[in-house]
């Protein structure tokens, strides 16, 4: 894990205010003693998941029967599940935004994604095929647990930035990607959740991302300095480490504005590093790559980018928004290095995510008015620019009244009524079980 700021602040997972439990899956760390975990049970409350008898017999020594959840085994492949989180929440007695699930498991963790609570996944190195289901928080072992606890580290580092009366702190994450068998580093500063994620209305950064980009809008271009300070706060750490030479954006289709002009413009000075744009260009048009499958997006975008210079010895920064197959940020990276590059960083703000389902209905924004779903928008323009809000579209297409909620208020709803979804599971699961009684 490493940190691109040095200041100091709560920074929040996708919907976490305040982590005040830890729902730990020991199974998943078989070289740590039981013992090692009284080190966070300090620091925060635990509960301990487990599906072998003896870890769990260890497990109640060591923190009591009350702190220690077993699962039969065949159970633990689907947790956590509902009946899991349900026991989870109240053994931690802490709201469902307020817990965070721990493992070194992938699969645990992409289960512990169908839910708004906190996921952190304990693991050294990220190959970019792991990538599409990304938890909230990422660190290398134990000690890097401890350290973001209590340096209140709740989330990535692009993400914490666009949230709300959030700080400047949080993790950027070390990809391995491979362009072509030619491996190379991909730093991400969070992530992106398309219009069809459960998460989409929810996650003020992605929705920055998407309105950022569109065209002749108040909001057109308005995280630009934002964005930029991101990209520069990454650069000028890799800089602490290495050489960087000069930076670049993905070329962007013949006659289309390069929405990335202002930012490489002003990396490019802020940083003190070479300017590649004007070099590195798109020399034919080609089909948009959203409709087209991974061999397809592959297949459509080869040869189409042309590098006007030499980049012998040099390490080139290249840098886009959103990375999905990966498929137009390796034929840059090898048009790059056919130009003589040594090395080639790609740095994007957000990684594409495409699951999990949500545990239950998606949780939505309600409008007070007709009920449909409210969409997270900004302000463009006013004494509001920039802030975040909710507003109904459906009330003001039928009946043109601009039905809204402040971003605060929104969520203080959402959180109650998910809290409210998880209590209902317990008189859901009786009611199933009276009706099965029944029917003997």
């Amino acid at each position: 894990m490493d940190y691109p700021s040095s200041q100091f602040g709560v920074v929040m997972f996708r919907c976490t205010n305040e982590l005040k439990g830890l729902a730990i899956d020991t199974d998943s760390f078989t070289d740590i003693p039981v013992e090692e975990w009284n080190r966070i049970n300090e620091r925060i409350k635990c509960v301990f998941i487990t599906s072998d008898a003896g870890t769990e017999k260890s497990l109640v020594a060591a923190f009591g029967n009350e702190k220690v959840l077993y699962i039969p085994q065949f159970q633990m492949k689907l947790s956590p599940n509902r009946t899991t989180h349900k026991k989870v929440v109240n053994i931690l007695k802490s709201a469902n935004f307020d817990i965070a699930y721990v493992s070194g498991n992938y699969n645990f963790v992409k289960n512990a994604r169908s839910f708004l609570s906190g996921s952190i996944w304990v693991k050294q190195t990220v190959d970019y095929r792991n990538t599409n289901i990304l938890p909230d928080l990422i660190v290398d072992d134990i000690e890097d647990l401890l350290k973001a606890i209590n340096e209140n580290i709740y989330g990535f580092f692009g993400e914490s930035i666009l949230f709300p009366n959030s700080l400047d702190k949080g993790i950027i994450l070390f990809v391995d990607f491979d362009a072509n068998n030619n491996p190379i580093k991909l730093i991400t500063a969070g992530r992106y959740f398309p219009s069809y994620h459960y998460m989409a209305q929810l996650h003020p950064y992605s929705r920055a991302i998407y309105l950022n980009k569109q065209t002749d809008k108040p909001y057109t271009g308005l995280f630009n300095e934002k964005f930029a300070g991101i990209y520069k706060n990454i650069i000028n750490f890799l800089k602490e480490k290495t050489t960087i030479d000069g930076v670049c954006s993905v070329p962007v289709k013949p006659n289309k504005v390069d929405n990335f002009k202002y930012i490489i413009d002003k990396i490019s000075k802020d940083c003190n590093i070479e300017n590649y744009n004007d070099k590195f260009i798109c020399i034919k048009d080609y089909e948009d790559q959203k409709a087209l499958s991974s061999g397809e997006r592959a297949e459509n975008i080869i040869g189409v980018f042309q590098y006007n210079g030499d980049l012998t010895g040099k390490t080139v920064v290249i840098i886009d928004d959103i990375v999905t197959t990966g498929a137009t940020l390796r034929e840059c990276v090898r048009t790059l290095k056919k130009s003589g590059a040594k090395e080639v960083i790609a740095v994007v703000l957000a990684i594409n995510q495409i699951g999990p389902t949500y545990w239950r209905a998606t949780p939505l924004i309600s409008c007070p008015y007709c009920g449909c779903e409210m969409i997270l928008r900004v302000a463009g323009k006013g004494q509001n620019r920039g802030q975040f809000f909710y507003s109904c579209l459906n009330c003001f297409h039928s009946s043109g009244k601009n039905s809204t909620k402040k971003f605060k208020t929104a969520w203080k709803e959402l959180s109650d009524n998910e809290d409210s979804k998880v209590e209902q599971i317990a008189i859901d699961e009786n009611q199933i079980e009276e009706n099965w009684r029944g029917n003997l």
